[in-house]
C-alpha cells in the first residue's frame, strides 16, 4: 500500500514540490472519468404492484400514490373483464389524477393495445431509466431471452446506471403454487446471474406477496393489487410469504442499495429489505 508520509521525507526544492503537486492534480483529472460516483441525488422512489382488478375498492391506487413516488411500476393483469378505460378512470383514478409517470408490463389477462395507449407506451418490451436505475420490461406472453439480455447488458455497461431491475408479469422464481414458473425461467435466471447490477427482479401473476432469494438475486412477487388472494406454499428460496392482505411494494434507490417495504392498504409495513 502506498504511504504518503514517505513523500514528506523527500528533500525537494519548492519548485520540485510544485511539480509533484501539479502531477498529482493531473493524474486525478485524467482518472476521474473512469470512476462513477453515484450521488445521493440519484435517489429515486417507486411503488409496485400487479393483479389489480377492482384494486381493493380503490385503496391499492391510493396506496401507490400515498408517498408521491417518482414512478409507479405496474406488473400486469389490470382490469381483467372490465373495459380498460373504465378501469383506469375508476379503480385507478388516484393514480390517473396524480400525474405520476407509470411503467407497465403486460399480463395474461390484459387488452394489450388498450393498455399501451393508457400508459403511453409503444411496446411491452422496453427499458426505462429513472435516476441511476434501468427498468427492463419483459413481455412474458411472448418472452424473448435475447431481447431481454440485450437491454440488461446495455444497462450493465452504462457507467451512469447502478441498478438494472427486470419487471415482468409471470414469475420465473416463485414458490410452487397456483401459477408455476414457465419453462424458460431457468434460462432467464441464469442470464440475470451474469450481470452484477441485477439484484432485484419484480414479478406478479400469483395473487400474494413473496420475497425469495436465489443465487444472490432477490425475486419479489407482488400480485397483491386486488384480485382474489392465493395461499401458496413456501419453498427453498422463500424468505417472506404474505397471503392475507392487499398491498404494494415501495422502494427507494441510492448509490449503495435499493431499500423496499411491502406496505398493506391499511398503511402497515409487513416486510422490509435492502439489496446491495
Amino acid at each position: 500500500m502506498f504511504e504518503w508520509r514517505r513523500i514528506s521525507k523527500l528533500k525537494l526544492t519548492p519548485v520540485e514540490w510544485l511539480f509533484v503537486a501539479a502531477g498529482g492534480a493531473l493524474l486525478i483529472h485524467l482518472l476521474q472519468p473512469h470512476f462513477k460516483s453515484y450521488a445521493t441525488t440519484d435517489a429515486r422512489t417507486f411503488s409496485v404492484v400487479g393483479d389489480i382488478d377492482y384494486g381493493d375498492d380503490g385503496r391499492t391506487a391510493q396506496n401507490l400514490v400515498s408517498e408521491s413516488p417518482n414512478r409507479i411500476v405496474l406488473l400486469g393483469d389490470y382490469g381483467y373483464d372490465v373495459d380498460a378505460n373504465t378501469w383506469w378512470n375508476s379503480t385507478m383514478k388516484a393514480v390517473r389524477d396524480s400525474g405520476i409517470p407509470v411503467i407497465a408490463t403486460l399480463g395474461n389477462h390484459d387488452q394489450s393495445s388498450a393498455y399501451l395507449k393508457i400508459f403511453g407506451q409503444s411496446s411491452w418490451n422496453f427499458s426505462r431509466t429513472v435516476g441511476n436505475t434501468r427498468f427492463v420490461s419483459i413481455n412474458t406472453q411472448s418472452p424473448s431471452l435475447s431481447s431481454a439480455e440485450s437491454k440488461v447488458r446495455t444497462g450493465q455497461n452504462d457507467p451512469a446506471i447502478r441498478w438494472v431491475v427486470p419487471i415482468m408479469h409471470k414469475c420465473i422464481v416463485t414458490p410452487q403454487g397456483s401459477h408455476h414458473p414457465p419453462e424458460v425461467s431457468i434460462k432467464f435466471h441464469k442470464m440475470f446471474q451474469k450481470y452484477s447490477k441485477v439484484k432485484l427482479v419484480l414479478q406478479a401473476h400469483n395473487h400474494n406477496y413473496f420475497r425469495s432469494v436465489k443465487n444472490g438475486i432477490t425475486y419479489i412477487v407482488v400480485g397483491s393489487g386486488g384480485r382474489t388472494l392465493y395461499n401458496d406454499a413456501n419453498d427453498l428460496w422463500t424468505r417472506v410469504h404474505i397471503s392475507n392482505t392487499y398491498g404494494v411494494l415501495k422502494c427507494r434507490t441510492s448509490a449503495t442499495g435499493i431499500s423496499c417495504r411491502f406496505v398493506d392498504n391499511g398503511g402497515a409495513t409487513r416486510d422490509s429489505f435492502t439489496v446491495m
